[in-house]
């Protein structure tokens, strides 16, 4: 099954590494397309057909789509990811109902840090200018795309053939996701090659004072933020308990990336190794914001 992506992930290296293309590279990118449909093909023709008979291939009308877009408060969970509640407890602990139309996000969660955001930055800044178009661009639009009515690039796309086939703005979020996810890696490996720490340090900073800045406000002024949110007596319990500590924990991993950085550029550690150190310091700080997140049923419920 992986031998098709396998296959067009070496076309598109030769490529990328300016080696001439060859009938070889042509002859292997034709094989994965060819492998990729004819994988893919079965199930896809069948879920087309019993489609149009379900409320999914109708789709959602304007308005309910609508209520399903990224509030732009919501664009600071990519700094802290319990921004409007704790993640592992949603039901319990939720006070994002006012910001969000629909009263839940599409997406429970869209975090990525600090440090991921100026890893994929760094790898912007160094990437091959057309590479550097297409995922900045991407990112860009899907992020404004995911804004709904709000941004106004969906109300101006949503008359057009199959936009609703994506049914809700969030989902455009997907390739928000896949672009800095690329522009990340490319950034680890700019890092570990010894170049762009001052970049990073300087993104990585910014992302840390503004998280360090939600921890600040959620735990001087809970009182206006629950007001501003119009949350009941327990919801304003729970986020002064839950979101300054998240918040702080965001900032304070956001400046391990600023001392890593220091260290690289003085010499103090090997680049490659402050490069190591900065992907076990960002897995675990994913792992740690997604502790939890879409937790099954219990064990115990099904037992005889």
């Amino acid at each position: 099954t992986l031998f098709p992506y396998t296959t067009l992930f070496r076309s598109y290296r030769d490529a990328s590494a300016g080696e001439p293309p060859v009938p070889a590279a042509a002859s292997r990118l034709g094989a994965a397309l060819v492998l990729g449909v004819g994988l893919a093909g079965v199930p896809v023709a069948v879920t087309l057909g019993v489609l149009p008979e379900t409320q999914r291939g109708a789709g959602f009308s304007p308005d309910e789509a609508g209520g399903l877009a990224l509030p732009p408060l919501a664009l600071f969970q990519f700094l802290v990811p319990n921004l409007f509640g704790s993640l592992a407890r949603p039901i319990e602990t939720w006070w994002g109902s006012s910001v969000f139309r629909d009263g839940a996000p599409y997406f429970l969660s869209i975090y990525l840090g600090a440090l991921v955001l100026a890893l994929a930055v760094a790898g912007a800044a160094t990437a091959p200018r057309r590479e550097r178009i297409v995922l900045v661009a991407l990112a860009i639009l899907g992020g404004w795309l995911a804004l709904g009515p709000t941004g106004g690039l969906w109300s101006l796309l949503n008359d057009l053939p199959l936009a609703n086939a994506f049914r809700t703005p969030s989902k455009a979020l997907f390739t928000v996701h896949f672009a800095v996810a690329l522009l990340a890696g490319r950034g680890a490996d700019r890092l570990a090659g010894g170049g762009s720490w001052s970049l990073f340090a300087w993104v990585s900073g910014i992302g840390a004072v503004v998280a360090g800045a939600i921890a600040a406000a959620g735990w001087l002024a809970p009182e206006d933020i629950a007001g501003l949110l119009q949350l009941d007596a327990a919801e304003s319990r729970d986020l002064a308990a839950i979101l300054p500590g998240d918040a702080g924990r965001c900032a304070v991993t956001g400046f391990l990336g600023v001392v890593l950085a220091i260290m690289a550029q003085r010499a103090w550690l090997r680049p490659g190794l402050a490069a190591l150190l900065l992907a076990l310091v960002v897995a675990v700080d994913l792992a740690r914001a997604g502790v939890g997140l879409n937790r099954q049923a219990n064990p115990l419920v099904f037992r005889p």
